[in-house]
């Protein structure tokens, strides 16, 4: 009896613990999710097999971060190479600045088929079907299909592109980001379809498209620009800031890079907004230097009318640019343009709004207690421009709210209260 009770206490202390599944909205505050994909059998020999995994600061588990555990000072590891899957992750140097983690170079389609199975997110070629195309880009298609009963939406990768290609490891990216996402403001990660060519990723479907094609689709009803509600703008906008926030806060911070009207999703009669598209978003350790400064990433990425000027201009970035670009979305939701339309040359624009400091002209703005709001979030310093939370306090002022329709509704159902839309 004390022999069995001594091993089990022995293998207790010894053992390592799982690693940190899918990110979830514990943290911020908003709906617990529930996650049924870790924790199982499955999930646990993958670990061990793999010793491959994200780990996540303490108080993204639900834990307290008061012992030494490296996840809570921001140190982690990602997968370093895709060659093996028995390969052991570096941890991050303890004397870097910041780390970004450009999740394409981290991942492979192999990895990616070993978590689905693993993870249970594999979605067979022959349970999906394929119905009418909903929209296309430079790198895949989406379509609507259906999924046992279930109406989802389905990116389908352009088979032209080989493996080693930018644009499909852009997309093994996605997955992978995707897949460690739970959120009810980011639109729903279901799945992959890896059995087949060329593969898919399953979201949930968002009935109500894109806040771009609504816009587009009402101006051409009408003939003249299309502009909601000021209570459904301000519904939108906090949306997207409060999705902003889960992503942006955290040691590891998101930064989505592509913020556009074409991202912001909406449900079924437009109730809800939720982010969508994170096949140029990057992740990186929070870590301020001696000095206190914080260093980001680089890369220019993003659509120019959207784009921060220092995303631009090639230089150093952090989330703040996602701030910017959003600047400009509420720009388009409240005038019903797009920001720089007369402009049609993207290079003269970026440069202009870089060196001139150039900005979309606010003479005539409909909404003025929203036009400092748009000022601050588009400064030209980053470190002028405030954080998602702190730009969600400013529209859930007194000013602004006491400006709101009041003839339109004001009860919004929780998002994830009927589940994923039908």
């Amino acid at each position: 009896k004390w022999g069995t009770e001594a091993l089990f206490l022995v293998l207790l202390v010894v053992s390592p613990p799982l690693e940190a599944g899918p990110i979830d909205a514990r943290e911020m505050g908003d709906i617990n999710v529930p996650n049924e994909r870790q924790g199982g059998p499955a999930w646990a020999a993958y670990k061990q097999v793999s010793d491959w995994s994200l780990r996540l600061p303490k108080c993204l588990r639900g834990e307290s971060a008061s012992d030494g555990d490296a996840a809570s000072n921001g140190e982690g590891t990602m997968e370093e190479s895709a060659k093996s899957l028995s390969h052991r992750p570096k941890k991050q140097a303890k004397h870097s600045n910041s780390a970004t983690f450009p999740i394409s170079k981290c991942a492979s389609s192999e990895v990616i088929r070993t978590r689905a199975v693993a993870e249970h997110w594999d979605i067979p070629s022959h349970e999906l079907e394929v119905r009418s195309k909903l929209g296309e880009g430079a790198t895949g298609n989406v379509y609507e299909a259906e999924w046992r009963g279930l109406r989802v939406a389905v990116k389908m990768l352009i088979s032209d592109f080989a493996e080693n290609s930018t644009q499909y490891q852009d997309f093994v990216h996605e997955i992978e980001l995707l897949s460690q996402l739970r959120h009810p403001l980011l639109v729903t990660f279901l799945g992959v379809q890896i059995d087949g060519e060329p593969p898919c990723i399953v979201t949930e479907l968002m009935a109500g498209g894109s806040i771009e094609d609504l816009y587009a689709q009402k101006a051409k009803e009408t003939g003249n620009p299309w502009v909601a509600s000021r209570r459904q703008l301000h519904g939108w906008m906090c949306d997207v800031l409060r999705a902003l926030r889960f992503l942006h806060e955290g040691s590891r911070c998101i930064i989505h890079r592509d913020i556009k009207p074409a991202n912001i999703m909406l449900t079924k009669e437009w109730t809800w907004a939720k982010l969508g598209d994170f096949g140029l978003s990057k992740m990186y350790v929070v870590q301020p230097d001696a000095d206190g400064k914080q260093h980001g990433i680089s890369g220019k990425a993003g659509t120019v009318r959207f784009m921060a000027p220092e995303v631009f201009a090639g230089e150093e970035y952090t989330e703040k640019a996602d701030i910017y670009s959003l600047s400009m979305c509420l720009y388009f939701m409240a005038m019903g343009v797009k920001p720089f339309n007369d402009f049609h040359d993207q290079n003269s624009l970026g440069r202009l709004v870089r060196e001139r400091n150039i900005r979309p002209s606010l003479v005539n703005f409909p909404w003025p207690e929203l036009e400092p709001i748009i000022r601050t979030a588009w400064a030209a310093d980053p470190a002028d421009r405030p954080s998602a939370k702190q730009m969600l306090e400013m529209l859930r002022g007194e000013e602004v709210v006491g400006s709101l329709d009041r003839t339109a509704p004001k009860v919004r159902h929780n998002p994830f209260r009927g589940g994923i839309s039908f």
